[in-house]
């Protein structure tokens, strides 16, 4: 199949968004960045090259596509959607870091400088993909060498910036999460693994202004909420799942056409508590932290609140009233 043009551009990020981005604590900026016009999504160099890759892949109608913005509550819901696929094999979450379960393309550009994963410098890429360049992406180029009659596949990236016909060829996932607990989250990730050198209301400013990785999140979860209603689309939100996974878990079920009873999902459930995850962690890190070692932190709702002063309570309070006015999934 031919490949399809990008219908978007891709610029380079300019040395005055780079100073704007360090003057406020953030330093993970010295590997360069480009952002995607139309969209506005601020992504690593590594972008430019993969970026037709990933816009022209061919995904299948047995995938299972898990969709988000960073922070939202991915890795719980990837290992959701391993365990409710892997029902009678969950024992191999203590041996498989988690991207040698599921597809997550963005890995390529987002951490292609991480060693030590288990992941990037095991054997499968020169056997699953002999002759193939890495600089084409790993793990796109292993998932499409994967022959299996569903692939687990996750991405941060918008519908726009991925195949146009992935909504009519398999089932979708976006998991959305309240913007106040995302920003936080994102502080608390890009600080622990040292990339984040001041304090909340730094990064909370990067946020409100698009400028930390996948850009404005209204934008990003304003987009997914343009499918809604389609049959292979299903939105599940982070403070349901914490509320009452079970019911979650249930209609998640019915989505997917998994046909798991209740006994099932109750095991999933217990896979994929917050504790047992962060325990797991310990053989199989996620992602090497500088801070605290781990890379979940809290996994709560409502930690904002506990964090942010009453001034940048304000003016988050102030953003949202003007950005998510017609976004009616928060409670």
């Amino acid at each position: 199949m031919a490949a399809s043009a990008l219908p978007f551009s891709i610029e380079d990020l300019t040395e005055v968004h780079a100073e704007y981005q360090k003057s406020l604590g953030l330093s993970d900026v010295t590997w360069g960045q480009v952002c995607t016009k139309p969209g506005g999504l601020v992504l690593p160099l590594a972008y430019k090259k993969l970026a037709a890759n990933y816009y022209n892949f061919q995904f299948r109608s047995g995938d299972i596509v898990l969709l988000s913005y960073l922070k939202s509550g991915t890795v719980w819901t990837k290992e959701i959607l391993w365990a409710m696929t892997h029902l009678n094999e969950l024992h191999l979450a203590d041996e498989q870091h988690i991207d040698d379960r599921n597809y997550f393309i963005d890995r390529d550009m987002v951490l292609p400088h991480v060693p030590g994963d288990g992941f990037l410098n095991t054997t499968r890429f020169p056997v699953e993909c002999p002759g193939a360049n890495k600089e084409d992406g790993v793990v796109k180029q292993l998932a499409d060498a994967d022959k299996g009659s569903r692939r687990l596949i996750s991405s941060h990236l918008t519908f726009s910036h991925l195949n146009p016909s992935l909504l009519d060829t398999c089932k979708v996932v976006y998991v959305a999460r309240n913007p106040k607990d995302v920003c936080l989250s994102s502080y608390n990730f890009f600080y622990n693994l040292g990339v984040m050198e001041t304090g909340l209301a730094g990064c909370a400013e990067l946020f409100m202004n698009g400028m930390l990785y996948y850009g404005l999140h209204h934008q990003h979860l304003r987009e997914a909420l343009q499918h809604r209603g389609h049959k292979n689309l299903h939105f599940m939100l982070y403070e349901d799942m914490k509320a009452d996974l079970m019911a979650e878990l249930r209609k998640l079920n019915s989505f997917l056409g998994l046909g798991i009873d209740d006994d099932g999902l109750k095991r999933v459930a217990e896979h994929t508590k917050f504790e047992t995850m962060k325990a797991r962690e310990k053989s199989i890190q996620i992602v090497p932290m500088t801070k605290d070692g781990s890379f979940f932190h809290k996994g709560s709702v409502g930690g904002w609140s506990k964090n942010a002063s009453q001034e940048l309570d304000a003016k988050m309070d102030a953003w949202i009233k003007e950005n998510y006015s017609d976004i009616d999934i928060f409670k």
